[in-house]
């Protein structure tokens, strides 16, 4: 039986890039970091950013989601950053408030608020 999330990993073609995207611009504690890889952790799940060893197809390396806190802030700061908004805040109907985002090499994230 699956309980949790322990990590998810994401093979990007700028390590650099992605390490500066995901400390700097989402906020993410960065936790240890290699020539290949950088590893995060939000609450209790690991996010490495692992260089790929090819290049690698945009729009279709990783899609996974992150609970955030008063998501329409947290939105908005990520526009006057320059994060690309691939879908607006909506309600899809299953107790959450979703936007979708890109990070900087194209990668969906949706970011997650649950509804009280």
């Amino acid at each position: 039986m699956i309980t949790r999330i322990n990590s998810i990993l994401i093979f990007v073609n700028d390590l650099t890039k992605s390490i500066s995207f995901y400390q700097e611009t989402l906020n993410l504690s960065l936790i240890h970091k290699n020539p290949n890889m950088a590893q995060f952790i939000i609450s209790d799940v690991f996010l490495i950013i692992h260089q790929a060893t090819v290049n690698i197809n945009k729009n279709g390396n990783i899609h996974f989601n992150l609970e955030v806190q008063q998501l329409n802030e947290f939105v908005e700061g990520l526009k006057l950053k320059g994060v690309i908004i691939k879908k607006e805040i909506h309600n899809p109907g299953f107790g959450y408030l979703v936007a979708t985002i890109l990070d900087n090499e194209e990668n969906e994230i949706d970011l997650l608020e649950k509804i009280k």
